[in-house]
């Protein structure tokens, strides 16, 4: 016997509804249980805070901070950052190779090639790979005391040994056992062996990279190029090329993924602390020096003092987070900190700001352009005591035309 059910047709659209709404809400929830967390930036540096679903066929869906799905091309957007919680690593990984064109890739020497020219070097995610010297910026064998490439500041090649001394000079090439080096006050080759050496920089001009759609770092120091992104569930996968290389797909765990940045956007971001700085002004607080210095993605400064950067080609604007150290809602110390930042671009005076217990933290957004970007701490009505600035942050927007670094 057969059973049939009647539904009054209205019974049967308001069940229809319940389902598109009901299929509606599992898509949210598929979305939301892919969520990664980042910071979005675009061409006006305006950071918010994010909730990545995908990134597909050049465009990025996302949760924005009132938690409305938003969908939207990557031309619109110039970097993610904070993936997944995580920021890029600032000092240079070891052992590494820097490439001319800003690539930056980690992983394991393998040794010369046989001609002397270039070396072989293996990358977990990429593969095993020979590279010219040509393309080479700079080798690190083991962590170097100097961080930053010194080669073109002394006019060559540089090696920097394990003790700290430095060689340079011109590599002619690198053998079995070790670079083969034309000092700069000799005619005559000398052998340096790999053992005795930290790093190696070499004095060839950077070079811009072709243009890419993707530039990932990885939470190794890697940056690599790449095409073709595609994030879904818990891996990110790309087309990437290595050097010397036909492309090939590669993928990571999205846990690795540190910062994507759009080249489509026709901008970029580059740290601040990523670039020299000259203290020109020394500060002397009481009979004692303290020297800037900068640790992670800080600059710690105390006034008076004078910090000077010089400004990549196609520098666009500023952005920065200054606060005054130690400051608490406990700590009545800061009470006697008093200061004056003074923001400069090539010499003209773009923005003032004073930091006291009343107002510890203060955000730059600044125009820029020009040569040289100089900030100038000048002490307030206690004198220098405390008066100590920590510059969170800070990053510069080049235009894509610029060099990549």
């Amino acid at each position: 016997m057969r059973l049939f059910l009647s539904i009054p047709r209205r019974s049967r659209c308001v069940i229809a509804h319940v389902g598109v709404v009901a299929s509606a809400l599992l898509i949210l929830a598929n979305s939301a249980s892919a969520q990664t967390d980042a910071e979005l930036i675009g061409s006006d540096l305006d950071i918010q805070r994010i909730k990545i679903t995908s990134l597909h066929d050049q465009t990025l869906s996302y949760f924005d901070q009132q938690r409305i799905l938003q969908s939207k091309p990557i031309r619109e957007f110039v970097q993610l950052r904070s993936v997944n919680g995580v920021d890029q690593i600032i000092t240079l990984p070891y052992p590494s190779i820097s490439l001319v064109d800003g690539q930056v890739l980690t992983g394991e020497w393998l040794g010369a090639v046989v001609d002397g020219t270039g070396l072989r070097w293996r990358h977990e995610v990429l593969g095993d790979f020979e590279v010219s010297l040509d393309e080479v910026k700079q080798i690190v064998w083991n962590n170097p005391p100097l961080q930053n490439a010194v080669s073109q500041e002394q006019g060559g090649d540089t090696i920097t040994l394990n003790n700290g001394d430095h060689l340079t000079g011109f590599v002619t090439s690198l053998s079995k056992q070790g670079v083969e080096l034309i000092p700069a006050s000799s005619t005559q080759p000398v052998t340096i062996p790999y053992a005795r050496i930290a790093s190696l920089a070499l004095a060839n001009p950077d070079q811009q990279p072709q243009a890419f759609t993707y530039r990932l770092t990885l939470i190794d120091g890697t940056k690599i190029f790449g095409e073709d992104l595609n994030f879904s569930g818990d891996e990110f996968s790309w087309l990437a090329t290595p050097p010397g290389q036909s492309p090939r797909s590669v993928q990571v765990m999205v846990e690795e993924v540190a910062r994507i940045e759009f080249g489509a956007s026709g901008y970029r971001l580059i740290d601040l602390t990523t670039i020299p700085m000259q203290q020109l002004k020394p500060t002397n607080v009481f009979g004692l020096d303290i020297p800037a210095r900068v640790i992670g993605q800080t600059i710690h400064a105390h006034a008076p003092a004078k910090l000077v950067f010089d400004l990549p080609s196609g520098s666009n604007r500023l952005i920065a987070n200054a606060q005054l150290a130690g400051h608490q809602q406990t700590d009545r110390d800061s009470e006697w900190a008093d200061f004056h930042m003074i923001v400069l671009n090539d010499e003209i005076e773009i923005g003032r700001y004073h930091l006291n217990d009343q107002n510890p933290l203060t955000h730059i957004n600044l125009p820029i352009s020009g040569a040289k970007l100089v900030f100038r701490l000048e002490s307030g009505v206690n004198g220098p005591i405390l008066d100590r600035l920590l510059l969170r942050d800070a990053v510069i927007l080049l235009k894509q035309t610029a060099t990549g670094q």
